[in-house]
């Protein structure tokens, strides 16, 4: 007989290898099919970068999970995303409308900031709208422990949102240090965090129920710099040129398009063939199937010597809905994950190389090339699709010494 019932959702987080896939697991049995399975869960848990942030995602999964299942969602037949916006769809049916403007300066805290965003949600990406709920929680979880979550969202203040912010760091400040070596949250975690609090407030300014944002003004703490997307040296930049032309050229032919045009490399596998436009050498990048990490569709100049590889390709005789980059890296039907190039980067540069380079580090190497053979940052910025040239100097790591370099070498004496 087929054993009922479900098992106690648990997070496999793969040794904290961030690298590779986690996910919450559960087993089911559906009533009516007698049928148990597997189900495993993710919910953008993958798109956090720090073991400590993604188990305490899957905390937060892991009780989602839980009452759900108690209160009879059956995963055989709907997916959880499914059955979310559907119970969703329903709780609005039932609400009495009245306008948003009105109300929503009374609501509470906690209740407005999630109204904030999930009207914010369709201008963001799939992968940011995940960091941005990571956020909400955090700070909504703050919230409730210091009493604030009631309070109505017109009488917050700056001193509140002030007092959220050092809540949140404590709290992750007890997760992060279970163990109790001395490991202590650095001013990275609060100055992200704070810049998602500030933009969720930001919307509800917008519907005047904050005459200001009371998130703004708020000093950032001390960075640590991680260095995480360092650039190649010259050497380690060969090494990895020579054995990619080697070993697996179509490869090195992505890792050169994100070289040559600053595109993201998710964004790259989202590139079909029909999206490149021969005669005025731009690749058309739309915010489809969650390829680009911004809702807006771009177009990036294809540079001349990235044009004679794609001709060499010999695309224009492939369908022109097929994939530039598909599997291995070849023309192809399908969409490949965001992970399968990092995934090859590994083994091929990290392990077998054994150099510790990202492979989203040759974005800012080719910007600050161009920099170097005296293209200007506004066109980088323009190519990389930035809306802010302070956003590009995050890339173009030598921008500061080049800078300072002009400056000696074209000030004139009185």
């Amino acid at each position: 007989m087929t054993k009922q019932g479900f098992t106690e959702p648990t997070l496999n987080e793969c040794g904290a290898d961030v690298s590779r896939e986690w996910y919450v697991g559960f087993r089911h049995t559906c009533p009516t099919c007698q049928v148990r399975k597997h189900y495993p869960v993710r919910l953008g848990i993958n798109y956090l970068k720090t073991a400590a942030e993604r188990r305490a995602e899957g905390k937060a999964i892991i009780a989602l999970l839980t009452e759900h299942l108690k209160s009879g969602w059956n995963p055989h037949h709907e997916k959880i995303e499914a059955y979310l916006q559907r119970i969703q769809r329903e709780k609005e049916e039932l609400e009495q409308e009245t306008p948003k403007e009105v109300a929503l300066a009374d609501r509470p805290f906690n209740e407005a900031i999630a109204f904030a965003l999930e009207e914010k949600r369709p201008h963001l990406a799939n992968k940011s709208y995940g960091c941005f709920k990571t956020g909400l929680r955090f700070a909504q979880r703050a919230a409730t422990a210091l009493q604030l979550d009631v309070k109505p969202i017109r009488e917050i203040r700056r001193m509140h949102i002030k007092e959220i912010m050092s809540q949140m760091v404590r709290d992750r400040q007890a997760d992060y240090d279970k163990e109790g070596k001395g490991q202590e949250v650095t001013g990275n975690f609060y100055n992200k965090y704070k810049g998602y609090l500030l933009c969720i407030l930001s919307e509800l300014v917008e519907f005047e129920a904050l005459e200001y944002n009371p998130a703004t003004k708020i000093k950032e703490r001390p960075a640590i710099k991680t260095n995480v997307h360092r650039h190649a040296s010259k050497s380690e930049r060969e090494m990895i040129k020579s054995t990619l032309q080697l070993k697996w050229p179509r490869f090195y032919d992505y890792l050169d398009t994100e070289y040559q045009t600053g595109i993201r490399p998710n964004e790259i596998f989202s590139i079909r063939i029909c999206d490149i436009d021969w005669n005025s050498a731009y690749i058309n990048l739309y915010p489809r199937d969650g390829g680009s990490k911004t809702r807006i569709a771009r177009q990036v100049p294809i540079p001349d010597g990235l044009m004679k590889t794609l001709r060499k390709m010999k695309l224009e005789s492939k369908p022109p809905t097929w994939f530039v980059f598909s599997k291995y890296f070849m023309p192809g039907p399908r969409r490949m994950p965001a992970d399968y190039a990092s995934k090859n980067w590994k083994d091929i540069v990290k392990d077998d190389l054994g150099l510790n380079v990202s492979l989203y580090s040759f974005k800012g190497l080719g910007g600050d090339d161009k920099r170097e053979t005296g293209i200007s940052l506004h066109a980088v910025s323009s190519q990389y699709g930035h809306t802010k040239m302070s956003t590009t100097m995050i890339y173009t790591h030598g921008e500061k010494e080049r800078m300072e370099e002009e400056l000696r070498r074209k000030t004139k004496p009185l």
